[in-house]
């Protein structure tokens, strides 16, 4: 239990004191004494009788001067406290340091395997301890579960959307329930997700993700303000703010509102604000109004028209200069230039101050701009990866380029030299980035023709979690072969002992967005494919015991690396080694430091 005192003119500030110095205090009846000319406040504890406030004011005001009430060193609370590693402790020094000095954010570039999720666990129970607790976001449920497995004997509880959770009155998950339950207030009084997040509000330390803390925050705002944000793995910050921003309106949807197809010329932001402002917004107005809130059927459609209509009232109400507009063959997207304009009102304004993790923010300006973060209020902590070098060899290894111009010159060089590496590594499991579903498509067929099929497990779009669970759960030496594993995915041990990144992954040149934002900021575009090569590298090293060889086949490294080496961390670019063609190259030390020397 914690008592807010306003000192008023007493002492001209507002303090949070523990109960527990209130002493002889803490059990006090509040009432007015009108009989003093000042009309000040008194209190009434058993015995005590009548006491001027003025006179605890002065006894409280001693104790807080004192220091007593002051928290205890944020190393205090981390909750391992005798293998706090140097890394962790600059973090958590750095923490402590931002808030002494009333700064609001710190970033922190932690490399994989550095501890993160004990940081933030440190820094949440710290700011317990001395206010109104901390939310911990992650962008993926697979990370929200870990933090709930090491700590949630501390307290730590999580928050999942609606669906996740199992609505018992209607045999289906919450979010449908509450679609068929309508307004019928007799039903669902034991809602288990009504439940978890009663207990989430309740508690000082809670770990959700970033699309249900987003949409609550924006849609029903019943999350309270705290005195901490922890972000993990936030280096795709922006693309998570500009997810709940952008909009598409496809002709299906057009036909739903009876709008016909307007004819705009791509990056006419003019024109396509005015169709919005004119003919799209009060069609969908209209369209909202007359579908009743009790109408469970077409519940779903309603929702829907009004989260698109909340969009583009916010497009027309912003600037259209900093907005990208274009039109392709499926539908016209809307989409901001920049998330610096509403990362404050969607997420920073949560929380006194705000802490961000990533074992790759490499650029800070670059990710300062992108978001809307003033340097000058912000405090930043880089560290190596501790990794032995010896255990994350990355061989480039150039086959070719695999630019648009020369990748169908290059990709049976790259097939070729896969089903030598899989021949040469039989009972390894490993992970091969495709970077394209096309070019995914391409290699797995060639893989299996030449007689790896078992082996091979790969997916569509929608498709990469069970292909996981599948590589996760074979006895056999599978290998992953994916477009969209780069980030998130732990391959500890012997789930992979090999990956393979077949092109430097650029985001797409020609895409109209990625075209815009390559004009708005010219370091944005290497900034981005530096990140994804970096998270791309880190899927299958994971401690410092764990080990794995890595190969970059696409010759445009060269000139990616030469042109963009002051992006690239010292200590990744230090496991880096050239691979003449035809040279045999070296594997990652064995669990015995044998060394294996095999050919790619």
């Amino acid at each position: 239990m914690k008592a807010s005192w306003d000192f008023g003119p007493w002492l001209g500030r507002r303090a949070v004191v523990p109960s527990s110095l209130l002493g002889p205090f803490s059990g006090l009846k509040y009432h007015w004494d009108w009989s003093e000319d000042s009309f000040a406040p008194a209190l009434t504890y058993k015995h005590i009788g009548w006491v001027p406030l003025r006179a605890v004011f002065t006894f409280m005001s001693g104790i807080l001067e004192s220091g007593a009430a002051k928290p205890l060193p944020i190393r205090d609370y981390f909750p391992f406290r005798e293998s706090i590693r140097s890394a962790q402790g600059r973090a958590l020094g750095a923490i402590e340091w931002a808030h002494e000095n009333g700064k609001k954010f710190v970033l922190l570039e932690l490399p994989t395997g550095t501890g993160k999720s004990a940081v933030a666990i440190a820094a949440a129970q710290w700011a317990s301890s001395w206010g109104t607790g901390a939310y911990i976001l992650s962008p993926q449920k697979a990370l929200t579960a870990q933090y709930i497995r090491d700590f949630e004997h501390l307290g730590l509880v999580e928050l999942r959307g609606r669906a996740s959770y199992s609505c018992n009155d209607f045999g289906t998950n919450c979010e449908a329930g509450a679609s068929l339950r309508g307004r019928d207030s007799s039903l669902c009084l034991r809602c288990p997700y009504k439940a978890a997040k009663d207990e989430f509000v309740s508690r000082k330390m809670g770990v959700t993700n970033f699309d249900y803390f987003l949409a609550e925050t924006l849609y029903s705002g019943q999350l309270p303000k705290r005195s901490l944000l922890v972000l993990d793995e936030a280096h795709n910050l922006e693309q998570k703010l500009l997810g709940f921003t952008d909009f598409e309106i496809s002709p299906f949807s057009l036909h739903k509102y009876s709008v016909a197809i307007p004819s705009i010329e791509d990056g006419d932001t003019s024109a396509a604000m005015e169709w919005i402002e004119e003919r799209m917004i009060p069609a969908v107005d209209s369209f909202v109004s007359e579908i009743p809130e009790e109408d469970v059927e077409r519940s779903d459609d309603r929702l829907k028209a009004a989260n698109l209509l909340r969009r583009m009232r916010r497009f027309v109400a912003g600037n259209q200069a900093e907005w990208e507009f274009w039109g392709d063959k499926k539908s016209f997207v809307f989409r901001p230039l920049s998330a610096a304009k509403y990362a404050g009102d969607f997420l920073f304004s949560r929380a006194e101050m705000v802490v961000i993790m990533s074992a790759t923010i490499l650029d800070f300006s670059a990710f300062c701009r992108a978001v809307g973060i003033d340097k000058k209020d912000c405090e930043s902590v880089t560290v190596p990866s501790d990794f032995p070098v010896s255990n994350r060899p990355i061989f480039y290894r150039p086959l070719g380029s695999m630019n648009f111009r020369n990748k169908s010159e290059t990709l049976p060089k790259v097939a070729d030299a896969l089903d030598k590496l899989l021949r040469s590594r039989p009972d390894r499991k490993g992970l091969i980035h495709t970077n394209s579903y096309e070019m995914n498509s391409i290699l797995t067929r060639a893989l299996i023709a030449a007689g790896h099929g078992s082996r091979i497990v790969t997916h569509g779009p929608g498709g990469a979690e069970s292909a996981i669970e599948r590589h996760f759960l074979s006895s056999v030496p599978t290998v992953l072969c994916s477009p969209s594993m780069t980030e998130g995915l732990d391959l500890r041990d012997d789930l992979s002992r090999f990956q393979v990144i077949v092109k430097v992954p650029y985001p797409p040149f020609k895409d109209p967005y990625v075209t815009a934002r390559r004009l708005l900021d010219k370091a944005w575009y290497p900034w981005q494919t530096a990140m994804r090569l970096i998270q791309a590298t880190g899927r299958s090293i994971r401690s410092e015991t764990d080990f794995a060889e890595t190969y970059i086949v696409d010759s445009d490294f060269g000139e990616f690396r030469r042109i963009n080496r002051a992006l690239l961390p010292g200590w990744w670019l230090a496991a880096v080694t050239d691979v003449a063609e035809r040279r045999p190259v070296g594997a990652a030390r064995s669990d015995s430091e044998e060394q294996q020397r095999r050919l790619l």
